[in-house]
C-alpha cells in the first residue's frame, strides 16, 4: 500500500465531537453537561479547533452561541466524518470474531436445516466464528478433540461425557438393494428384517442394527454383521447394493446419500430418528446454547418434508 501524504490539519476526533455537540445545543453549558466535560475544557478544545482551521466557527456572546457561515459549513463535514468513523468502527468490531466454535457436521447433519441453521447463527452471532467441519462417526472416535459441537443423528451421544439435544425427528427406513426380495414393498415391519445381515460400522463395534432398537424386538443381537466394516454411509450403501446387507436409516439421510441401486422402505413400527446437536456435558463451549436455540427457532418455521418434523 502506498504511503499516504501528511494531512494538512491536525484535528482531533474529540474536537470534532465537542464542536458538533455545541453546534447542536448552541450552549457551552448544555453541551458540557451532555458530553460530560467541564465547560472550560470544552471551550478550550473548540478554540484549538478554530485555531487549527484558521476560521471562527462560533460567535459567542454572554447569553448566546451562534454558528458562523464557516461553522455551518464545517458542521456538515464534521457530522459526516464522525458518522463514517462510527460506522467503520462498528463494522470492524462485527467482522472480527472474538470466539471460534468448531462445528462438526456428521453426514447429513440436520438434513434440510443444516445450511439455514448455519446461516442464521452466523447472522445472529457475528462475533462467534463458526468453523464448520464435515466428519464421520468413525473420525470422531479417532480424533475426538477436533470439534466442540456436532450436528448428530441419534439420542445416544457420540462420545463419553457428551449430551444430545434433539431438533428434528425423521422416520426410519430400511435401506435395501434393488434386488432384495423385500425391495418392492411399500412399507415394512421390524420383524421382517431383523434376521437380515446388517452393515457393521466401527462405532465402538456397535452396528446400526443395535443403535435403533431392532435388538429389543428380536430379543438378542443381530444374526449377522457384514464381514466388511464401513466408515461412512456411502460405504454402507455399497454393501447394501452388492452384498445384500441391510441398513436402518432416517429418511432424511437418504435424500443426501441416495443412489439408483438401493431403495428406502418405511419401517412403520420403528421409532423415528432424532437429529440434533451434541456437545460435551457441563463444560459447554460458549456459543453452543445459542446454536441450539437458533436451530430450534429455524426448525419451528422451516418447511420440511412430511417424513421429517421439528421436535417441540
Amino acid at each position: 500500500m502506498p504511503a499516504r501524504p501528511a494531512y494538512a490539519v491536525a484535528v482531533e476526533i474529540r474536537q470534532l465531537r465537542y464542536f458538533v455537540v455545541v453546534a447542536e445545543e448552541l450552549s457551552f453549558t448544555n453541551a458540557a453537561r451532555r458530553i460530560p466535560v467541564a465547560v472550560s475544557a470544552l471551550s478550550t478544545q473548540v478554540r484549538k479547533l478554530e485555531s487549527e482551521l484558521g476560521r471562527v466557527l462560533l460567535n459567542r456572546t454572554t447569553h448566546s452561541v451562534e454558528l458562523t457561515a464557516a461553522g455551518q459549513a464545517f458542521l456538515t463535514v464534521a457530522v459526516d466524518v464522525l458518522d463514517r468513523l462510527d460506522r467503520g468502527a462498528a463494522e470492524i468490531k462485527l467482522s472480527a470474531p472474538t470466539r471460534t466454535l468448531r462445528l462438526g457436521v456428521v453426514e447429513e447433519g440436520l438434513a434440510e436445516l443444516t445450511g439455514p441453521v448455519i446461516d442464521a447463527f452466523r447472522a445472529a452471532y457475528p462475533l462467534i466464528e463458526l468453523d464448520v467441519r464435515p466428519c464421520t462417526a468413525a473420525s470422531l472416535f479417532e480424533r475426538p478433540g477436533e470439534v466442540d459441537v456436532l450436528f448428530w443423528v441419534h439420542p445416544e451421544p457420540p462420545l463419553p461425557g457428551w449430551m444430545f439435544t434433539p431438533v428434528l425427528e425423521s422416520d426410519a427406513v430400511a435401506v435395501l438393494g434393488v434386488g432384495h426380495p423385500l425391495a418392492g414393498r411399500a412399507q415394512l415391519q421390524a420383524r421382517e428384517i431383523i434376521d437380515s445381515t446388517f452393515v457393521g460400522v466401527p462405532d465402538q463395534a456397535r452396528p446400526w442394527f443395535v443403535r435403533h432398537y431392532l435388538e429389543d424386538q428380536r430379543g438378542g443381537p443381530p444374526r449377522a454383521l457384514s464381514t466388511a466394516v464401513v466408515r461412512d454411509v456411502p460405504g454402507g450403501q455399497g454393501l447394501v447394493s452388492l452384498d445384500g446387507a441391510v441398513m436402518v436409516q432416517p429418511a432424511a439421510k437418504l435424500r443426501y446419500f441416495n443412489r439408483p441401486d438401493i431403495v428406502a422402505i418405511p419401517l412403520v413400527d420403528i421409532a423415528a430418528f432424532p437429529l440434533g446437536i451434541a456437545a460435551p456435558y457441563g463444560g459447554r463451549r460458549a456459543g453452543v446454547g445459542d446454536l441450539v436455540a437458533t436451530a430450534r427457532q429455524v426448525a419451528a418455521t422451516f418447511p420440511l418434508p412430511t417424513d421429517t418434523r421439528a421436535v417441540p
